[in-house]
């Protein structure tokens, strides 16, 4: 999952209320407080702000969660947006299998992916992983500036199968990956 985007999304804006977000190795759920696109506190478990931001630097984002207009119970003196933003620019940086997938096996004619194919994948990803697959995917493409219906550019489709394709049970993302990477 695409932190950056993530942030972009809810740190750009006059959003207010909570970001969830799971990471890879972590039990606990971060919980970032925003108020009018500034995170103003961030917790997970019992390690306050500053612990928090070193442990989630080298994490993987799993899913995140946006809860609208739960306010904020505690607040830093400063925001934490350039901090965050900074995590995840270093977090953002693909791994060499990631670029491996990034272009696809053969492109498609013209070089666009129809809307109906975008959907396609959507909703078999949401078949595989279950409901909370809606969001997930919602959450990339928002990243992505996609408008639902629409068609997508091949380099922006296997970028979005790369983000979800780490969702995908790893039994069954091979058989996902070729279905959708034509």
């Amino acid at each position: 999952m695409n932190l950056a985007a993530i942030f972009k999304k809810f740190l750009s804006g006059q959003e207010t209320g909570q970001l969830v977000v799971k990471f890879a190795d972590a039990q606990h759920l971060c919980k970032i407080s925003i108020d009018n696109g500034a995170a103003v506190y961030i917790t997970l478990g019992t390690m306050g702000p500053d612990e928090t931001l070193d442990f989630i630097a080298d994490k993987q984002a799993l899913q995140a969660n946006f809860i609208e207009g739960v306010p904020a119970r505690k607040k830093l003196d400063i925001s934490l947006n350039e901090r965050l933003f900074a995590i995840a620019g270093a977090s953002a940086a693909p791994s060499p299998s990631a670029q491996a997938v990034q272009q696809p096996s053969s492109p498609s004619k013209g070089g666009a992916i129809s809307a109906p194919m975008v959907q396609a994948a959507i909703d078999d990803f949401i078949d595989l992983v279950g409901p909370l697959g809606t969001v997930m995917a919602e959450n990339v493409l928002s990243g992505f500036g996609y408008a639902k219906g629409s068609s997508m550019d091949e380099k922006s489709f296997s970028s979005f199968l790369n983000e979800i394709k780490g969702e995908v049970p790893s039994e069954l993302r091979q058989g996902f990956l070729n279905r959708h990477l034509k």
